[in-house]
């Protein structure tokens, strides 16, 4: 019988992959997903690029007798195109291989506990209520995009909140440029970083 895994690859580098999602890959018979993980996984497999979830959900029904493998970056749980196709092809006719994700990756290099983190993605937009989510919360993880770069989104945070923050930037994790560290706030709102980044904001006083 056919199947639809979706795949995670984690945070970019082929060493944080699992065994899982490689068996995964080697049992495809297409590969879907962003150009970047197909040049690093795609096993010279057959594939096609993501341009779009309508094209991806389109591709996946035209090979429904394939076995079809759509990789993603990171968890496929985490803020993902997983819930689009489990709804239309819900398991077991979809597997899922989970992934390690840029978040777990930037808490764990950074030797900070995530389990009392609020995660927000900006890959679409962001939450209207950004600010206030922030002040309720001590830790804020989140996923920043071309549009909603780490810059705006350290800048959509109350006046009088940026100064109880602590301020770490994630860029290109786990490749060999991966830069990860702390910054000022006024250094954050002056970055200029790509789509594969993240914002972590600590309160100072867990510190």
């Amino acid at each position: 019988m056919s199947q639809i895994t979706i795949v995670g690859c984690g945070p970019g580098s082929r060493e944080y992959a699992s065994q899982a999602s490689f068996r995964a890959i080697a049992d495809a018979d297409l590969l879907v997903g962003a150009q970047r993980l197909l040049d690093d996984f795609g096993e010279c497999k057959n594939s096609v690029p993501y341009t779009s979830v309508a094209e991806i959900l389109q591709v996946i029904r035209d090979n429904r007798k394939k076995n079809v493998a759509v990789l993603v970056t990171g968890d496929p749980g985490f803020y993902s195109i997983t819930a689009l196709v489990t709804s239309e092809f819900p398991p077991p006719a979809t597997a899922i291989i989970p992934g390690i994700s840029s978040m777990t990756y930037a808490f764990s290099k950074l030797g900070l506990m995530w389990h009392d983190t609020v995660f927000i993605s900006a890959h679409k937009e962001m939450p209207e209520n950004f600010a206030q989510i922030a002040a309720a919360s001590r830790k804020l993880g989140i996923l920043t995009s071309p549009r909603h770069t780490v810059a705006r989104c350290a800048a959509a945070l109350k006046v009088n909140d940026k100064e109880t923050w602590r301020f770490y930037v994630g860029t290109r994790l786990s490749y060999p440029d991966e830069q990860l560290g702390e910054y000022s706030f006024d250094e954050v709102c002056e970055m200029d970083t790509g789509d594969l980044s993240v914002l972590l904001l600590i309160k100072k006083d867990l510190s």
